[in-house]
């Protein structure tokens, strides 16, 4: 079915209602729904708590009917107002204070001046025309610092006045369940009449933080950032009314006022505003009116079963099916940060939650559809569901609190904190964690290299280290001051910047692609991710490539190795800051005998950020620098100023040419929503940088060493590989007794013979660990043999290869999800909870766990341990999940395997 076929129109549906009314079934209009057991909804109503139900009405029974209608805006609210005096707060929002016992004022809460006021007057005016060609008005100051900022305290005070209405509508008729008092629902009654009065002539306006204007057309569909009864399109059912009108429906007071007014009120407030509303907002395809979509759908839902419109509760739950495919990866994880994929599946826990058990009337049947509800049972339908809820959580730090990639806030929690920590992954999404421990030993190594779809960071194969109870190489995540900027782009990250240019910034071209994931190995585990495309602006780079490898030394303690290769451009700088939450202090085991303010160039200049969205150069955030040529390895700890016994240090092997770069950036978190205080945070600022001609190759190699206590690393030192190439890295590292040899290559079968150290290398990754000269571990990752010391560690096959021929999948009736090869692989669990690397037709990849093989008719069924989401036939595969592209070419698979010991 086309998302076309799902959206009915109104006329559509009014064309079946009298069809349907023409043969006997019953046509299901407003104000006809008084035969439902009420409420329809469950709003969880104690009727223990008589007392409190009634205290939380006081105030609104004190008034007048007249002065609680007054609460009631005649006009679209505006929900930004900035302080014109202290300019304090961001984005223009929470900035003033309201009373309901001075309604007709603001107080700032940063400054606590008044408004409006004789200093800073409300004397400017806009005016437009509604839809119904009125004249609206509204009066305006204009701020005499910024231009381009107006503020509306009078749009904002109706925000205000219809906040506190809303909300006390709903208590009244709360309190009127528990009572069944007629007062209450008399007021109640009164304020939804008010309501459907004075909406239709509501102005459509675009609202942002610093725009409120009419806008250029008052016909839906109306501009994402805009509408009559919200600040975004996405928004613009409501929600308290319907509650409201579900909670005192059968009420006597409805049919009193009708008689009052002369009217059905019923039947105005169903008609001239619930599906006036609906109708106004379901006409454009619903991909485009925003990101918080889901909240119109849980609206919806609500709305079509309080007025018992069918046809509104389908379309909404039509569309939470269609939207779980498209916003959401296979592996479960929404197209865009932690903090709105929990924000956007709370609206489908709801809505599922509200529809639960819900039926149609009695002969109804959808028109377009052909499917009826009869005790709707939502994750039924869409088993997926119950993956996607809580599908990011499997990376959450070990405290609870949500990794802070993209747009999500730090800090916020998700999930309880956890005793053990192991390697995870997000493999849709792009998001794997090599994990280990117990306790305060717990130790994340997370590399990212999702694309950025919608509230994304220019951030590919960004790195954030958890260790030692503490987030200390971050991700500054969201934020709404006026240095966001550095917080979201490439070079407020983890990585290398090419040419000091940003990555790619948007859709498809911005996503990197997954090389490994081997969770636990012996201990050890390993990720690596290429994401080269993000640098298709600068035109050479063919190589941009991470590799990390998380490494046990005890119980306590592990190090990590990061491998990141670069090739293209001219400038390479290997980017790491520390801790956003806390201060920490920086030190460099060599000399840097250099000083600068900044890292701008001689002919670039610094200009002061406004607000969030202004732009400037990333490279003027890096300040107080210390500076020096270097060579061979540096260290450079990063120690907390309130514990310097806990902290990080990191062992540098950057090869020829490198210049160390240390100093501070903003680490903005602690700047909560203050404009004022963006630049009053920093963090330890590390910048690596590499120049040459281009094509430029270099290979960072760092080792990261987490410690509460005692360090635990001796010596790290790079090391030279025979036959060696600029595919090539090998380094040693000395820790208590014991000498890691680590040599990385880049190589492909037939694997040519690595030698360093004493070690033999035939294969993608060699980890020898060494006592005394004694051979006491020995790890080898898509390889043929490793050799030390008369000690050999072989792998019957370095690889699996082959390609996809068939896929099928249980929701479609299949017994299992597999994909399905004419590759001879061996049978039963030896494969089992191994990650195959699929490389499909457009050069994307994407990682599967496997369950198992079974062999069928000749051919190898890989079964997964989850949904694929392809459909293949031929060699066109269709992604039935985000992004839902359509591929040509053939799916090739990898299957790298590993052995210790």
């Amino acid at each position: 079915m086309s998302v076309s076929q799902m959206m009915v129109s109104s006329t559509t549906f009014v064309l079946a209602v009298v069809l349907t009314a023409f043969i006997g079934v019953p046509a299901f209009a407003g104000g006809q729904a008084l035969g439902l057991k009420r409420p329809v909804l469950d709003h969880r109503i104690d009727p223990e708590k008589v007392e409190q139900y009634e205290a939380a009405v006081v105030t609104a029974m004190a008034m007048s009917e007249e002065e609680l209608l007054s609460f009631v805006p005649e006009k679209t609210p505006t929900y930004f107002c900035h302080c014109p005096n202290c300019h304090g707060g961001s984005q223009g929002l929470g900035v003033m204070g309201w009373d309901v016992a001075n309604p007709q004022q603001l107080t700032c809460n940063y400054c606590g001046m008044v408004f409006p006021n004789d200093q800073y007057p409300a004397d400017q005016m806009i005016e437009g025309e509604n839809v119904l060609g009125e004249i609206v008005q509204y009066s305006y100051h204009q701020d005499r610092k910024y231009d381009d900022l107006r503020i509306f305290y009078e749009g904002y005070i109706l925000e205000k006045k219809r906040t506190w209405i809303q909300a006390r509508a709903y208590d009244l008729a709360k309190a009127y369940a528990v009572t069944g008092k007629p007062e209450y629902a008399r007021r109640v009654a009164l304020i939804l009449d008010r309501i459907a009065q004075v909406y239709p002539h509501y102005p459509v306006m675009k609202q942002w933080i610093r725009l409120f204007e009419f806008a250029p057309s008052q016909e839906p569909p109306y501009p994402s950032n805009g509408g009559r009864w919200d600040r975004w399109t996405s928004g613009e059912l409501p929600e308290e009314p319907a509650l409201c009108y579900d909670l005192i429906y059968n009420s006597d007071e409805f049919d009193k006022l009708s008689a009052e007014r002369g009217y059905d009120v019923r039947e105005r407030l169903e008609q001239e505003f619930f599906i006036a509303i609906f109708d106004a907002n379901n006409t454009p395809p619903l991909e485009e009116s925003g990101q918080l979509a889901t909240r119109n759908l849980r609206r919806a839902g609500i709305i079509g079963q309080v007025i018992n419109e069918p046809r509104i509760v389908h379309w909404s739950f039509n569309w939470l099916k269609t939207m779980a495919h498209q916003r959401c990866f296979y592996d479960g994880s929404l197209s865009m940060a932690p903090s709105y994929h929990y924000q956007i599946m709370g609206d489908f826990r709801t809505s599922f939650n509200l529809m639960r058990g819900y039926t149609d009337p009695l002969g109804y049947v959808h028109p377009e559809t052909e499917v009826r509800f009869d005790n709707l049972q939502p994750e039924e339908v869409l088993p997926f569901i119950l993956r996607a809820y809580r599908a990011p959580s499997i990376v959450d730090f070990p405290n609870g609190t949500s990794s802070p990639f993209h747009d999500t806030w730090a800090g916020e929690r998700r999930s309880d904190p956890r005793d053990t920590t192991v390697s995870t992954i997000l493999p849709g999404f792009g998001h794997a964690s090599l994990g280990r421990g117990q306790g305060s030993n717990q130790m994340q190594a997370q590399l990212h290299f999702s694309g950025a779809y919608k509230h994304s960071h220019r951030d590919n194969l960004n790195l954030t280290l958890w260790a030692k109870e503490r987030e200390m190489l971050c991700d500054i995540g969201y934020s709404h001051v006026r240095s966001r900027l550095w917080a979201a782009n490439t070079m407020g990250h983890n990585l290398v910047a090419v040419d000091r240019e940003e990555q790619v910034g948007s859709g498809d071209p911005s996503a990197g692609d997954l090389v490994w994931f081997f969770p636990d190995s012996g201990g050890v585990s390993v990720t690596e991710a290429d994401s080269t495309r993000v640098y298709a602006n600068i035109g050479n780079v063919d190589r941009y490539r991470r590799m990390l490898i998380m490494v046990p030394v005890s119980d306590a303690d592990a190090y990590v190795l990061d491998v990141f290769r670069v090739r293209g451009g001219k400038t390479h700088d290997w980017l790491l800051h520390g801790d956003a939450d806390r201060d920490m202090n920086a030190s460099c085991s060599v000399e840097l005998p250099h000083q600068r303010p900044d890292m701008l160039e001689d002919d670039e200049e610094w200009v002061e950020p406004v607000d969030e969205s202004s732009r400037f150069n990333l490279y003027g955030c890096i300040r107080d620098v210390a500076y020096g040529a270097v060579q061979g390895t540096v260290t450079i700890t990063f120690a907390y100023v309130d514990e310097p016994s806990r902290g990080l240090r990191t062992h540098i092997t950057a090869g020829d040419n490198a210049v160390v770069n240390l100093g501070v950036s903003p680490s903005i978190r602690r700047a909560g929503k203050f404009d004022s205080e963006a630049f009053d945070y920093w963090m330890p600022q590390l910048l690596v940088r590499r120049t040459g001609q281009a094509p430029l190759q270099s290979t960072f190699g760092a080792v990261y060493e987490p410690f509460a206590g005692d360090t635990f690393i001796t010596e790290v030192s790079a090391i030279s590989v025979e036959p060696g190439d600029d595919g090539v890295y090998a380094v040693r590292v000395e820790h208590g007794n014991a000498v890691d040899t680590i040599i990385s290559t880049l190589d492909q079968a037939p694997y040519p013979e690595r030698q360093i150290d004493g070690v033999s290398l035939h294969g993608r990754l060699g980890i020898v660990r060494r006592e005394g000269g004694t051979v006491i571990g020995m790890w080898l990752f898509e390889g043929e043999s490793l050799a030390c010391a008369g000690q050999t560690l072989a792998g019957d096959t370095a690889a699996f290869t082959g390609t996809i021929q068939a896929a099928i999948r249980s929701v479609d009736g299949a017994l299992y999800d597999a994909l399905i090869t004419d590759a001879d692989l061996p049978e039963g669990d030896q494969l089992k909870d191994v990650w195959m690397v699929v490389t499909h037709g457009n050069g994307y990849t994407h990682g599967y766990l496997i369950e198992r093989v079974e062999r069928h008719e000749g051919l190898s069924h890989i079964v997964l341990s989850m949904d694929h989401g392809l459909r293949i036939d031929g060699e066109m595969t269709e992604e039935l999940y985000f992004p839902q592209r359509q591929i040509a070419g053939v799916n090739a698979f990898a299957i790298p395997l590993q052995t210790s010991r």
